[in-house]
């Protein structure tokens, strides 16, 4: 028996193909088209993300967001072995959408998070209305010794019923003794929303990421 994984709207769903020399069934093959014709999550697009290095910075970019490794600023310390093997940051970019909390405004935010702590994060943060390409940006965020962070705007109703998306921008440096490794991975699922305030039409999908650009970083011991 071997595992599968399907990737939908975000979710691993695990489906257990077992091996052997029998073809599956027809009765099979129609249950499981059948399954994922009613599946109405989004499709996520994953793609690998070259980074473009300047100096010791190296940058990762898509359409919905920006993420900016800087080295480490201090030396490593002698007990490496000590700390964790391998550290993942998620850069997250969370759909526009009307407010459910607070009546007449439109909402958007961003987070950075992390499974250890990184020497410092930053954050940018705007909301974009595409028919003139005005920009509302949210104070720029900033902490060190973390292994998250968050920022986000919100705007008046007056200035949606109409089609926006989200732009963050981060800035990750690695605790001392980690590397950056490899590409990035970028997870899409389409990062324009139809926004709008007013009861029956706050976004299903205002919980939803539009876009996820995940780094990794390797303990130096073990490159």
């Amino acid at each position: 028996m071997r595992l599968k994984r399907i990737v939908t709207g975000g979710v691993m769903a695990t489906a257990l193909i077992f091996a052997s020399s029998t073809a599956a069934t027809a009765e099979e093959t129609s249950n499981l088209e059948a399954s994922s014709q009613f599946d109405s999550s989004p499709q996520v697009e994953v793609e690998e993300i070259q980074g473009v290095s300047d100096g010791g910075e190296v940058t990762f970019e898509t359409e919905g967001s920006t993420l900016t490794v800087l080295p480490a600023t201090q030396d490593a310390p002698e007990d490496l072995e000590a700390m964790a093997s391998v550290i993942s940051c998620d850069l997250l970019v969370h759909n526009v959408h009307g407010s459910s909390h607070v009546n007449g405004r439109i909402n958007g935010q961003a987070n950075i998070a992390c499974n250890g702590a990184m020497g410092k994060l930053q954050l940018h943060y705007s909301i974009i209305r595409l028919s003139d390409n005005m920009q509302w940006a949210a104070p720029s965020k900033t902490n060190s010794g973390a292994s998250s962070l968050k920022t986000q705007k919100d705007i008046s109703c007056s200035q949606g019923y109409t089609n926006m998306r989200a732009w963050a921008q981060g800035v990750l440096t690695p605790p001392p003794g980690y590397t950056l490794v490899g590409p990035a991975l970028a997870e899409k699922y389409g990062n324009t929303t139809f926004v709008a305030c007013g009861p029956g039409i706050l976004s299903d999908s205002a919980n939803d990421t539009s876009d996820v650009l995940s780094v990794t970083f390797v303990r130096n011991d073990l490159l």
